[in-house]
């Protein structure tokens, strides 16, 4: 291996089932906790050196791989531990309240939605209650039923099955039940990196059931140019956004309103870079 001062990295490596694996446009770090330097496969090769004795090009091969510096990506890599894309593999889990309410032999179904980098995934999910003789759960996928058991407060902690992502509910159990009416956007992911479109789905949940109806949804772009970003309403509950071109100065302010049932809800995007020579 060697190294120029133009921040190129020119590596030789045998050909195996691991290194075989690299592709163009992977990500590596460089250097110690205190000054890492990333840089990214521009190009790869295999050289064949015949083996002369068996004449089997196969026998010997060698990878031979072209790097540039620097592409830290802020959002995705582990700076401080050195580990490129350690953020790319993210599980989020949201419920569809965040809190719930009802009287002792009442019941309520929660709903657990499961993101994967952003996008909608399937996952076994894992229901607990911190105090099962106030509020018991029982579910093993992404519902599950809450039965009110006796007056008190507890969590409800829905987790995925042999992951540590999770999300909790708290739990009111009374007398006399209040009704629970909040919007909920899917996914809660508050940005959207530079050339790429988010879509994000809006529901209004009264006491943890979605009702039916359409949302006007408006987008400010406060002082945001509109030349960095396109939004669209695609639907009665679903908009888009695609960041043209990050702003490091300000944020896009998304507001959504149904009816005078619920105060309209406010949610944030922004539009952040790709590298790390964008957000500075």
């Amino acid at each position: 291996m060697k190294i120029t001062p133009g921040g190129y990295l020119h590596i030789e490596m045998q050909l195996n089932a691991r290194s075989g694996l690299i592709n163009e446009n992977q990500r590596f770090l460089f250097g110690n906790p205190l000054h890492w330097v990333c840089y990214k496969v521009t190009g790869t090769g295999i050289n064949d050196f015949k083996n002369t004795e068996t004449y089997d090009n196969n026998s010997a091969q060698i990878l031979s791989l072209d790097l540039v510096a620097n592409f830290v990506n802020l959002e995705t890599d582990d700076i401080e531990h050195g580990i490129c894309d350690v953020h790319t593999n993210i599980y989020h889990v949201a419920l569809s309240s965040g809190s719930i309410s009802g009287s002792p032999a009442g019941s309520m179904w929660l709903n657990s939605y499961v993101t994967y980098n952003g996008d909608n995934v399937t996952r076994e999910m894992e229901w607990e209650s911190s105090d099962s003789a106030i509020a018991s759960v029982s579910g093993s996928s992404g519902s599950a039923l809450v039965l009110f058991n006796t007056n008190g407060s507890c969590i409800i902690t829905s987790s995925i099955h042999g992951n540590s992502a999770s999300a909790a509910c708290t739990v009111i159990v009374s007398a006399s039940s209040t009704l629970n009416t909040e919007i909920l956007i899917n996914p809660n992911t508050n940005y959207v990196l530079e050339g790429l479109t988010q879509t994000y789905s809006v529901y209004l949940y009264e006491n943890n059931v979605a009702s039916a109806g359409s949302f006007v949804i408006t987008c400010n772009g406060s002082n945001v140019p509109s030349t960095s970003y396109t939004f669209t309403q695609s639907g009665s509950n679903t908009f888009s956004i695609k960041n043209i071109l990050r702003d490091v100065n300000s944020h896009l302010i998304i507001t959504c309103t149904t009816g005078s049932v619920i105060a309209p809800k406010a949610f944030s995007v922004y539009l952040r870079g790709a590298w790390q020579f964008d957000n500075i």
